[in-house]
């Protein structure tokens, strides 16, 4: 295994993107956050939309950043949050550009450290199916990402090594299903507090 390049992970969410690079490094896969930037929805053609002038400039300027600090990435990789999509007229240019559709609403303010909105879906899919489940880092798809990029340059043998050194680099613990009845609670204890009356 080569330990040597750097590849870069673009990972653009609903509401944020991010520059992570990642690199091997004693057998392992190791990634810093270089630059992140704001994802937000603009009004088009009475459609929300991502707004793809301001995703290409941040982009860019994430792409600057990885030159200011001299570690140009070998690859560079870019995943998005999966739901959104662009329809293309027959010249290929975007007419119309979704995003979040029906996206639901959580109480604002609930998900803190203790009780993350990673833990809460972990939680629930483990309450709902009764399997158990697994977690590990919060940024798996930019790890993702990073090991197709690794696999491609040939830096692992083959997808059975790549995933052994994923599933060493990084804790893996088990989800347990209080963690949703804990945010169950807390959110019941929040709306309460709301629906009182104000004195």
């Amino acid at each position: 295994m080569a330990e040597s390049k750097f590849y870069l992970a673009i990972d653009i969410g609903a509401s944020s993107g991010r520059h992570i690079l990642g690199w091997l490094e004693n057998g392992k896969i190791r990634f810093e956050e270089l630059y992140r930037f704001e994802n937000k929805l603009v009004k088009k053609n009475g459609h929300l939309c991502w707004d793809l002038e301001h995703l290409f400039q941040e982009v860019m300027a994430g792409l600057k950043k990885c030159r200011e600090l001299e570690r140009i990435p070998a690859s560079i990789g870019i995943d998005t949050w999966g739901v959104d999509f662009v329809l293309l007229d027959k010249a290929g240019i975007p007419t119309k550009i979704f995003g979040k559709l029906n996206m639901p609403k959580t109480v604002e303010g609930e998900f803190s450290e203790e009780i993350s909105q990673d833990r809460f879906l972990d939680a629930l899919i483990a309450t709902e199916t009764g399997k158990r489940v697994f977690a590990g880092p919060i940024e798996a798809t930019a790890v993702g990402n990073l090991m197709a990029q690794m696999l491609k340059d040939g830096v692992f043998a083959d997808l059975d090594e790549a995933r052994k050194v994923v599933a060493k680099s990084f804790d893996v613990s088990e989800v347990e299903e209080s963690w949703f009845s804990k945010f169950t609670a807390v959110c019941s204890f929040s709306l309460a507090q709301r629906n009182e009356p104000k004195k």
